[in-house]
Protein backbone atom coordinates (compact mmCIF):
# COMPACT_ATOMS: atom_id res chain seq x y z
CA UNK A 1 0.00 0.00 0.00
CA UNK A 2 1.36 3.41 -0.91
CA UNK A 3 2.22 5.85 1.86
CA UNK A 4 -0.35 8.35 0.58
CA UNK A 5 -3.04 5.66 0.68
CA UNK A 6 -2.22 4.90 4.31
CA UNK A 7 -2.42 8.58 5.23
CA UNK A 8 -5.69 9.21 3.40
CA UNK A 9 -7.29 6.08 4.89
CA UNK A 10 -6.41 7.24 8.42
CA UNK A 11 -7.76 10.73 7.76
CA UNK A 12 -10.97 9.52 6.13
CA UNK A 13 -11.68 6.92 8.83
CA UNK A 14 -11.44 9.72 11.39
CA UNK A 15 -13.65 12.28 9.69
CA UNK A 16 -16.20 9.64 8.67
CA UNK A 17 -16.88 8.76 12.29
CA UNK A 18 -19.88 11.06 12.12
CA UNK A 19 -21.76 11.72 8.86
CA UNK A 20 -21.98 15.23 7.48
CA UNK A 21 -24.68 17.28 9.15
CA UNK A 22 -27.21 19.23 7.11
CA UNK A 23 -26.67 17.45 3.79
CA UNK A 24 -29.90 16.07 2.35
CA UNK A 25 -30.43 14.05 -0.83
CA UNK A 26 -33.57 14.10 -2.94
CA UNK A 27 -33.85 11.97 -6.10
CA UNK A 28 -36.05 12.44 -9.14
CA UNK A 29 -37.99 9.55 -10.65
CA UNK A 30 -35.96 7.37 -12.99
CA UNK A 31 -35.72 7.75 -16.76
CA UNK A 32 -35.58 4.18 -18.10
CA UNK A 33 -32.67 3.18 -20.31
CA UNK A 34 -33.27 3.21 -24.05
CA UNK A 35 -29.74 3.21 -25.44
CA UNK A 36 -26.51 4.53 -24.00
CA UNK A 37 -26.47 8.07 -22.59
CA UNK A 38 -23.89 10.06 -24.52
CA UNK A 39 -24.43 13.50 -23.00
CA UNK A 40 -26.13 14.67 -19.82
CA UNK A 41 -25.94 17.94 -17.92
CA UNK A 42 -27.88 20.17 -15.57
CA UNK A 43 -28.57 23.43 -17.43
CA UNK A 44 -30.01 25.45 -14.54
CA UNK A 45 -33.17 27.05 -13.16
CA UNK A 46 -35.85 28.81 -15.22
CA UNK A 47 -38.93 30.25 -13.48
CA UNK A 48 -38.76 27.79 -10.58
CA UNK A 49 -38.24 24.89 -13.00
CA UNK A 50 -35.08 22.80 -13.23
CA UNK A 51 -33.86 22.27 -16.81
CA UNK A 52 -31.68 19.28 -17.73
CA UNK A 53 -30.27 18.06 -21.05
CA UNK A 54 -29.92 14.42 -22.13
CA UNK A 55 -28.81 12.84 -25.41
CA UNK A 56 -28.95 9.19 -26.43
CA UNK A 57 -27.67 8.80 -30.00
CA UNK A 58 -29.57 11.26 -32.20
CA UNK A 59 -32.35 11.75 -29.67
CA UNK A 60 -31.70 14.89 -27.65
CA UNK A 61 -34.17 16.46 -25.24
CA UNK A 62 -34.64 18.72 -22.26
CA UNK A 63 -36.25 17.23 -19.16
CA UNK A 64 -38.01 19.69 -16.85
CA UNK A 65 -38.55 19.26 -13.09
CA UNK A 66 -40.03 21.30 -10.29
CA UNK A 67 -38.05 22.10 -7.13
CA UNK A 68 -39.11 18.78 -5.58
CA UNK A 69 -37.70 16.97 -8.65
CA UNK A 70 -41.14 15.91 -9.85
CA UNK A 71 -40.94 15.64 -13.63
CA UNK A 72 -42.71 18.53 -15.33
CA UNK A 73 -42.31 17.48 -18.97
CA UNK A 74 -40.03 17.14 -21.99
CA UNK A 75 -38.81 19.33 -24.86
CA UNK A 76 -37.61 17.25 -27.81
CA UNK A 77 -34.73 18.91 -29.69
CA UNK A 78 -35.72 17.72 -33.15
CA UNK A 79 -32.90 19.63 -34.87
CA UNK A 80 -30.34 17.14 -33.55
CA UNK A 81 -28.60 14.89 -36.10
CA UNK A 82 -25.26 13.19 -36.76
CA UNK A 83 -24.02 16.45 -38.29
CA UNK A 84 -24.27 18.37 -35.01
CA UNK A 85 -20.72 18.68 -33.69
CA UNK A 86 -21.08 20.98 -30.67
CA UNK A 87 -23.98 22.17 -28.53
CA UNK A 88 -24.02 24.96 -25.94
CA UNK A 89 -26.92 25.47 -23.51
CA UNK A 90 -27.50 28.37 -21.14
CA UNK A 91 -30.32 30.17 -19.36
CA UNK A 92 -30.47 33.89 -20.07
CA UNK A 93 -33.45 36.22 -19.42
CA UNK A 94 -35.84 33.39 -18.45
CA UNK A 95 -35.15 31.50 -21.66
CA UNK A 96 -33.14 28.38 -22.48
CA UNK A 97 -30.74 29.37 -25.26
CA UNK A 98 -29.25 26.63 -27.42
CA UNK A 99 -26.37 27.28 -29.81
CA UNK A 100 -25.36 24.34 -31.98
CA UNK A 101 -22.88 23.79 -34.79
CA UNK A 102 -23.45 21.67 -37.89
CA UNK A 103 -20.73 20.29 -40.19
CA UNK A 104 -22.02 19.46 -43.63
CA UNK A 105 -20.81 19.84 -47.23
CA UNK A 106 -17.48 21.28 -46.02
CA UNK A 107 -19.23 24.09 -44.20
CA UNK A 108 -19.42 24.90 -40.50
CA UNK A 109 -22.78 26.45 -39.63
CA UNK A 110 -23.78 28.03 -36.33
CA UNK A 111 -27.46 27.98 -35.35
CA UNK A 112 -29.36 29.24 -32.33
CA UNK A 113 -32.77 28.53 -30.87
CA UNK A 114 -34.46 29.16 -27.55
CA UNK A 115 -37.17 27.61 -25.44
CA UNK A 116 -39.47 29.68 -23.24
CA UNK A 117 -41.22 26.72 -21.64
CA UNK A 118 -41.38 23.00 -22.33
CA UNK A 119 -43.83 23.41 -25.25
CA UNK A 120 -42.83 26.89 -26.48
CA UNK A 121 -39.85 26.72 -28.85
CA UNK A 122 -38.28 29.36 -31.09
CA UNK A 123 -37.51 28.25 -34.64
CA UNK A 124 -33.74 27.76 -35.15
CA UNK A 125 -31.95 30.57 -36.98
CA UNK A 126 -28.69 30.40 -38.92
CA UNK A 127 -26.27 32.87 -37.32
CA UNK A 128 -23.05 32.27 -39.23
CA UNK A 129 -21.18 29.91 -41.54
CA UNK A 130 -17.61 29.46 -42.73
CA UNK A 131 -15.99 27.02 -45.19
CA UNK A 132 -14.02 24.03 -43.89
CA UNK A 133 -10.86 22.78 -45.56
CA UNK A 134 -11.75 19.11 -45.14
CA UNK A 135 -12.91 16.41 -42.74
CA UNK A 136 -9.87 16.98 -40.50
CA UNK A 137 -10.53 20.71 -40.10
CA UNK A 138 -11.34 21.10 -36.37
CA UNK A 139 -12.38 24.75 -36.59
CA UNK A 140 -15.32 25.60 -34.35
CA UNK A 141 -17.03 28.60 -32.79
CA UNK A 142 -16.56 29.30 -29.08
CA UNK A 143 -19.60 30.68 -27.24
CA UNK A 144 -20.00 32.52 -23.91
CA UNK A 145 -22.89 34.41 -22.34
CA UNK A 146 -23.58 37.28 -19.97
CA UNK A 147 -26.76 36.62 -18.03
CA UNK A 148 -26.93 40.05 -16.39
CA UNK A 149 -26.56 41.91 -19.67
CA UNK A 150 -28.57 39.38 -21.72
CA UNK A 151 -25.72 39.07 -24.21
CA UNK A 152 -24.26 36.22 -26.26
CA UNK A 153 -20.72 36.28 -27.67
CA UNK A 154 -19.49 33.81 -30.25
CA UNK A 155 -16.13 33.86 -31.95
CA UNK A 156 -13.31 31.99 -33.58
CA UNK A 157 -9.72 32.52 -34.59
CA UNK A 158 -8.76 30.37 -37.57
CA UNK A 159 -5.44 29.96 -39.33
CA UNK A 160 -6.33 29.58 -43.01
CA UNK A 161 -4.65 26.40 -44.25
CA UNK A 162 -2.09 26.92 -47.03
CA UNK A 163 -2.19 30.70 -46.63
CA UNK A 164 -0.42 33.12 -44.33
CA UNK A 165 -3.72 34.51 -43.14
CA UNK A 166 -5.57 34.63 -39.84
CA UNK A 167 -9.37 34.88 -39.84
CA UNK A 168 -10.97 36.50 -36.78
CA UNK A 169 -14.73 36.55 -36.20
CA UNK A 170 -16.11 38.07 -32.98
CA UNK A 171 -19.86 38.66 -32.78
CA UNK A 172 -22.03 39.86 -29.87
CA UNK A 173 -25.80 39.33 -29.95
CA UNK A 174 -28.69 40.31 -27.69
CA UNK A 175 -31.30 37.89 -26.39
CA UNK A 176 -33.29 38.15 -29.63
CA UNK A 177 -30.14 37.20 -31.63
CA UNK A 178 -29.90 40.71 -33.05
CA UNK A 179 -26.45 42.11 -33.77
CA UNK A 180 -24.90 44.19 -30.97
CA UNK A 181 -21.46 44.37 -32.57
CA UNK A 182 -19.30 42.35 -34.96
CA UNK A 183 -15.58 42.30 -35.66
CA UNK A 184 -14.53 40.28 -38.69
CA UNK A 185 -11.14 40.50 -40.36
CA UNK A 186 -8.58 38.45 -42.28
CA UNK A 187 -5.02 39.41 -41.33
CA UNK A 188 -1.74 38.69 -43.10
CA UNK A 189 0.43 36.74 -40.66
CA UNK A 190 3.40 34.40 -40.78
CA UNK A 191 2.68 32.70 -37.44
CA UNK A 192 -0.17 30.62 -36.07
CA UNK A 193 -2.53 31.88 -33.38
CA UNK A 194 -5.44 30.48 -31.44
CA UNK A 195 -8.28 31.66 -29.26
CA UNK A 196 -7.70 30.85 -25.58
CA UNK A 197 -10.44 32.58 -23.55
CA UNK A 198 -13.49 34.74 -24.32
CA UNK A 199 -15.61 37.03 -22.12
CA UNK A 200 -18.37 39.58 -22.69
CA UNK A 201 -19.57 42.12 -20.15
CA UNK A 202 -23.12 43.30 -19.62
CA UNK A 203 -22.64 46.29 -21.95
CA UNK A 204 -21.68 44.04 -24.88
CA UNK A 205 -17.95 44.80 -24.80
CA UNK A 206 -15.95 41.69 -25.72
CA UNK A 207 -12.64 40.43 -24.34
CA UNK A 208 -10.68 37.85 -26.30
CA UNK A 209 -7.37 36.33 -25.19
CA UNK A 210 -5.27 35.13 -28.15
CA UNK A 211 -1.94 33.32 -28.04
CA UNK A 212 0.77 32.49 -30.53
CA UNK A 213 0.88 28.74 -31.15
CA UNK A 214 4.24 27.09 -31.85
CA UNK A 215 4.49 23.31 -32.11
CA UNK A 216 2.04 20.93 -30.46
CA UNK A 217 2.44 22.16 -26.88
CA UNK A 218 0.05 24.96 -26.03
CA UNK A 219 2.65 26.93 -24.10
CA UNK A 220 2.34 30.55 -25.20
CA UNK A 221 5.24 32.99 -25.38
CA UNK A 222 3.07 35.77 -26.83
CA UNK A 223 -0.39 36.79 -25.59
CA UNK A 224 -2.72 39.59 -26.60
CA UNK A 225 -6.08 40.69 -25.21
CA UNK A 226 -8.46 42.01 -27.88
CA UNK A 227 -11.27 44.25 -26.61
CA UNK A 228 -13.87 46.49 -28.18
CA UNK A 229 -16.82 48.39 -26.74
CA UNK A 230 -20.14 48.72 -28.51
CA UNK A 231 -20.01 51.64 -30.95
CA UNK A 232 -16.22 51.75 -31.23
CA UNK A 233 -14.56 51.32 -34.62
CA UNK A 234 -11.14 50.14 -33.53
CA UNK A 235 -10.25 47.00 -31.64
CA UNK A 236 -7.85 47.47 -28.74
CA UNK A 237 -4.92 45.04 -29.02
CA UNK A 238 -3.23 44.83 -25.62
CA UNK A 239 0.05 42.89 -25.74
CA UNK A 240 0.75 41.13 -22.42
CA UNK A 241 4.35 41.07 -21.22
CA UNK A 242 5.07 37.50 -20.12
CA UNK A 243 8.35 38.48 -18.38
CA UNK A 244 10.36 35.99 -20.47
CA UNK A 245 8.14 33.07 -19.42
CA UNK A 246 5.64 30.94 -21.34
CA UNK A 247 2.08 30.49 -20.05
CA UNK A 248 -0.36 27.61 -20.51
CA UNK A 249 -3.78 26.35 -19.36
CA UNK A 250 -5.19 29.85 -18.90
CA UNK A 251 -8.69 30.38 -17.46
CA UNK A 252 -10.50 33.64 -16.76
CA UNK A 253 -13.42 35.08 -14.82
CA UNK A 254 -14.95 38.50 -14.11
CA UNK A 255 -15.60 39.69 -10.58
CA UNK A 256 -19.23 40.36 -9.65
CA UNK A 257 -19.26 44.02 -10.73
CA UNK A 258 -17.17 43.32 -13.88
CA UNK A 259 -14.50 45.84 -12.91
CA UNK A 260 -11.67 43.30 -13.14
CA UNK A 261 -10.99 40.23 -15.26
CA UNK A 262 -8.92 37.58 -13.48
CA UNK A 263 -6.63 35.14 -15.31
CA UNK A 264 -4.91 32.07 -13.88
CA UNK A 265 -2.62 29.52 -15.50
CA UNK A 266 0.72 27.73 -15.38
CA UNK A 267 4.10 29.24 -16.16
CA UNK A 268 7.15 27.68 -17.91
CA UNK A 269 10.75 28.88 -18.28
CA UNK A 270 10.44 28.36 -22.04
CA UNK A 271 7.70 27.10 -24.31
CA UNK A 272 9.29 23.62 -24.40
CA UNK A 273 9.88 23.35 -20.64
CA UNK A 274 7.65 21.66 -18.08
CA UNK A 275 5.50 23.96 -15.92
CA UNK A 276 7.03 25.18 -12.67
CA UNK A 277 4.11 26.87 -10.94
CA UNK A 278 1.06 29.11 -11.28
CA UNK A 279 0.68 32.56 -12.78
CA UNK A 280 -1.97 35.12 -11.82
CA UNK A 281 -2.95 38.22 -13.81
CA UNK A 282 -5.56 40.87 -13.10
CA UNK A 283 -6.87 43.09 -15.90
CA UNK A 284 -8.54 46.41 -15.05
CA UNK A 285 -11.50 47.18 -17.28
CA UNK A 286 -11.37 50.94 -16.57
CA UNK A 287 -7.60 51.23 -17.16
CA UNK A 288 -7.49 48.73 -20.04
CA UNK A 289 -4.29 47.14 -18.77
CA UNK A 290 -2.94 44.31 -16.64
CA UNK A 291 -2.50 45.88 -13.21
CA UNK A 292 -1.22 42.82 -11.31
CA UNK A 293 0.91 39.92 -12.52
CA UNK A 294 2.80 37.33 -10.49
CA UNK A 295 4.36 33.88 -10.98
CA UNK A 296 4.61 31.49 -8.02
CA UNK A 297 6.74 28.31 -8.16
CA UNK A 298 5.01 25.33 -6.55
CA UNK A 299 5.75 21.74 -5.59
CA UNK A 300 2.72 19.45 -5.71
CA UNK A 301 1.77 17.45 -2.64
CA UNK A 302 -0.50 14.43 -2.67
CA UNK A 303 -0.42 11.39 -4.90
CA UNK A 304 3.15 10.09 -4.66
CA UNK A 305 4.30 8.60 -7.96
CA UNK A 306 2.57 11.00 -10.33
CA UNK A 307 3.84 14.30 -8.97
CA UNK A 308 3.99 15.93 -12.40
CA UNK A 309 2.89 19.51 -13.02
CA UNK A 310 2.40 18.74 -16.71
CA UNK A 311 -0.67 16.67 -15.71
CA UNK A 312 -2.24 19.65 -13.96
CA UNK A 313 -5.42 20.92 -15.66
CA UNK A 314 -6.99 24.20 -14.58
CA UNK A 315 -10.71 23.73 -13.91
CA UNK A 316 -11.78 27.23 -12.96
CA UNK A 317 -11.38 30.42 -10.96
CA UNK A 318 -13.24 31.46 -7.81
CA UNK A 319 -13.39 35.12 -6.74
CA UNK A 320 -12.90 35.71 -3.00
CA UNK A 321 -12.95 38.77 -0.74
CA UNK A 322 -10.40 41.60 -0.72
CA UNK A 323 -9.72 41.42 -4.49
CA UNK A 324 -8.20 37.96 -4.18
CA UNK A 325 -9.08 34.85 -6.14
CA UNK A 326 -8.49 31.11 -6.21
CA UNK A 327 -7.20 28.95 -9.04
CA UNK A 328 -8.71 25.46 -8.95
CA UNK A 329 -6.84 22.68 -10.73
CA UNK A 330 -6.90 18.89 -11.02
CA UNK A 331 -4.22 16.37 -11.85
CA UNK A 332 -5.73 14.66 -14.90
CA UNK A 333 -4.43 12.64 -17.84
CA UNK A 334 -5.41 9.82 -20.21
CA UNK A 335 -3.35 6.66 -20.64
CA UNK A 336 -3.88 4.50 -23.75
CA UNK A 337 -3.19 0.76 -23.77
CA UNK A 338 -3.50 -1.86 -26.51
CA UNK A 339 -5.74 -4.51 -24.96
CA UNK A 340 -5.56 -6.97 -27.88
CA UNK A 341 -8.60 -9.03 -28.84
CA UNK A 342 -11.51 -8.80 -26.44
CA UNK A 343 -15.20 -9.55 -26.18
CA UNK A 344 -17.74 -6.76 -25.93
CA UNK A 345 -18.71 -5.41 -22.53
CA UNK A 346 -21.56 -3.45 -20.98
CA UNK A 347 -20.80 0.21 -20.32
CA UNK A 348 -21.95 1.79 -17.01
CA UNK A 349 -23.69 4.44 -19.13
CA UNK A 350 -25.70 1.72 -20.89
CA UNK A 351 -25.08 -0.04 -24.23
CA UNK A 352 -22.48 -2.52 -25.43
CA UNK A 353 -18.98 -1.89 -26.78
CA UNK A 354 -17.94 -3.82 -29.91
CA UNK A 355 -15.76 -6.91 -29.67
CA UNK A 356 -12.39 -7.23 -31.38
CA UNK A 357 -8.96 -5.62 -31.14
CA UNK A 358 -9.21 -2.36 -29.23
CA UNK A 359 -7.20 0.43 -27.67
CA UNK A 360 -8.40 1.11 -24.14
CA UNK A 361 -8.25 4.60 -22.70
CA UNK A 362 -7.63 4.77 -18.96
CA UNK A 363 -8.76 8.06 -17.43
CA UNK A 364 -6.79 9.26 -14.42
CA UNK A 365 -8.38 12.07 -12.41
CA UNK A 366 -6.40 12.59 -9.27
CA UNK A 367 -5.80 15.26 -6.64
CA UNK A 368 -7.57 18.63 -6.56
CA UNK A 369 -5.40 21.70 -5.90
CA UNK A 370 -6.61 25.11 -4.75
CA UNK A 371 -4.19 28.04 -5.07
CA UNK A 372 -5.32 31.10 -3.14
CA UNK A 373 -3.90 34.31 -4.60
CA UNK A 374 -3.56 37.63 -2.78
CA UNK A 375 -4.75 40.91 -4.23
CA UNK A 376 -1.28 41.57 -5.69
CA UNK A 377 -1.34 38.21 -7.53
CA UNK A 378 1.14 36.45 -5.23
CA UNK A 379 0.41 33.02 -3.76
CA UNK A 380 -1.17 33.15 -0.30
CA UNK A 381 -1.77 29.47 0.45
CA UNK A 382 -2.23 26.11 -1.29
CA UNK A 383 -4.56 23.30 -0.28
CA UNK A 384 -4.69 19.74 -1.64
CA UNK A 385 -7.64 17.34 -1.74
CA UNK A 386 -6.22 13.87 -2.27
CA UNK A 387 -8.16 11.49 -4.51
CA UNK A 388 -7.19 8.79 -6.98
CA UNK A 389 -9.84 8.12 -9.63
CA UNK A 390 -9.17 5.67 -12.43
CA UNK A 391 -11.80 4.63 -14.96
CA UNK A 392 -11.80 2.72 -18.21
CA UNK A 393 -15.18 2.05 -19.80
CA UNK A 394 -17.09 5.28 -19.25
CA UNK A 395 -14.91 8.03 -20.79
CA UNK A 396 -14.28 9.30 -17.29
CA UNK A 397 -17.96 10.19 -16.82
CA UNK A 398 -17.95 9.42 -13.08
CA UNK A 399 -14.54 10.94 -12.40
CA UNK A 400 -13.44 14.51 -11.67
CA UNK A 401 -15.51 16.65 -9.28
CA UNK A 402 -18.26 19.22 -8.77
CA UNK A 403 -17.94 22.55 -6.99
CA UNK A 404 -20.37 24.39 -4.76
CA UNK A 405 -19.22 27.95 -4.13
CA UNK A 406 -20.17 29.67 -0.90
CA UNK A 407 -19.26 33.10 0.55
CA UNK A 408 -17.18 31.48 3.33
CA UNK A 409 -15.54 28.74 1.25
CA UNK A 410 -16.14 26.05 -1.34
CA UNK A 411 -17.22 22.41 -1.31
CA UNK A 412 -15.66 19.95 -3.77
CA UNK A 413 -17.59 16.70 -4.31
CA UNK A 414 -16.13 13.60 -5.93
CA UNK A 415 -16.76 9.86 -6.24
CA UNK A 416 -14.52 7.33 -4.59
CA UNK A 417 -13.97 4.67 -7.23
CA UNK A 418 -14.50 0.97 -6.47
CA UNK A 419 -17.27 -1.41 -5.53
CA UNK A 420 -18.03 0.38 -2.27
CA UNK A 421 -17.22 3.83 -3.52
CA UNK A 422 -18.60 6.76 -1.57
CA UNK A 423 -19.28 10.37 -2.47
CA UNK A 424 -16.82 12.60 -0.64
CA UNK A 425 -17.41 16.23 0.27
CA UNK A 426 -14.28 18.29 0.79
CA UNK A 427 -14.81 21.72 2.33
CA UNK A 428 -12.08 24.35 2.02
CA UNK A 429 -12.67 27.60 3.90
CA UNK A 430 -11.54 31.00 2.68
CA UNK A 431 -8.60 30.72 5.08
CA UNK A 432 -7.51 27.34 3.67
CA UNK A 433 -8.85 24.99 6.35
CA UNK A 434 -9.74 21.55 4.96
CA UNK A 435 -12.29 19.00 6.16
CA UNK A 436 -13.41 15.76 4.48
CA UNK A 437 -16.71 13.98 5.04
CA UNK A 438 -18.74 11.29 3.38
CA UNK A 439 -21.98 12.43 1.78
CA UNK A 440 -24.58 10.51 3.82
CA UNK A 441 -26.90 8.22 1.89
CA UNK A 442 -24.75 8.21 -1.26
CA UNK A 443 -22.61 5.21 -2.21
CA UNK A 444 -22.22 2.65 -4.94
CA UNK A 445 -23.94 0.07 -2.73
CA UNK A 446 -27.28 1.00 -4.34
CA UNK A 447 -25.71 0.81 -7.85
CA UNK A 448 -26.25 4.54 -8.30
CA UNK A 449 -23.29 6.65 -9.45
CA UNK A 450 -23.21 10.44 -9.62
CA UNK A 451 -21.97 12.24 -12.76
CA UNK A 452 -20.49 15.13 -10.84
CA UNK A 453 -18.77 16.73 -13.83
CA UNK A 454 -22.30 17.36 -15.19
CA UNK A 455 -23.58 18.96 -11.97
CA UNK A 456 -24.77 22.53 -11.51
CA UNK A 457 -25.11 24.81 -8.49
CA UNK A 458 -28.62 26.30 -8.51
CA UNK A 459 -28.54 28.32 -5.28
CA UNK A 460 -26.20 29.28 -2.45
CA UNK A 461 -26.40 25.83 -0.85
CA UNK A 462 -27.97 23.46 -3.42
CA UNK A 463 -26.34 21.46 -6.18
CA UNK A 464 -28.05 19.17 -8.74
CA UNK A 465 -26.22 16.23 -10.32
CA UNK A 466 -27.14 13.46 -12.78
CA UNK A 467 -27.05 9.90 -11.42
CA UNK A 468 -26.86 6.59 -13.30
CA UNK A 469 -28.06 3.18 -12.11
CA UNK A 470 -27.69 0.26 -14.56
CA UNK A 471 -28.02 2.67 -17.46
CA UNK A 472 -31.14 4.35 -16.03
CA UNK A 473 -30.99 8.10 -15.36
CA UNK A 474 -32.16 10.21 -12.47
CA UNK A 475 -31.13 13.51 -10.91
CA UNK A 476 -30.20 14.17 -7.30
CA UNK A 477 -30.66 17.38 -5.33
CA UNK A 478 -27.88 17.83 -2.75
CA UNK A 479 -28.73 20.41 -0.10
CA UNK A 480 -26.07 21.69 2.32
Amino acid sequence: MRLYHIIICIVISFVYAKPAVGQDLLYSETERANGAIEEVQVVGMLKEKLVTYVRRGNIAKLIWYNLNLDRYGYSLLDFYSNNVSDINLSIVDDEVHIFYQVREKRMLKLYATKIYDRDDTFKPVLLDSIPLKGVFDKTKFEIVHNEKGKKHFYGLVSNIAGEDKLYINHTVLNGAYEMVQRYEQALDVTRRYELIEMNVDKTGKFYSLIGELRGTKKNYEELALLTRSVGENQVSNLAIDLKNYAYSGLKSRFDDNESHLYFGGLFHRTRNAEPEGVVALVYSRSQNKVIRQHVSPIVLQGNIGSNVLSHLKLRGIRIVADNGFEIVAEKSYVESRNMGTSIGFMSPMGGMSPAGNRIENIYHDQDIYVFNMKADGSLHWTQTVMKNQESRQDNGAFSSFATLEHPIGAVYLFNEMGNNGRVITSYISNSGELSLKQLPGASNNDNRQFILRGAQQISKDVLIAPAISKGDLSFVKISF
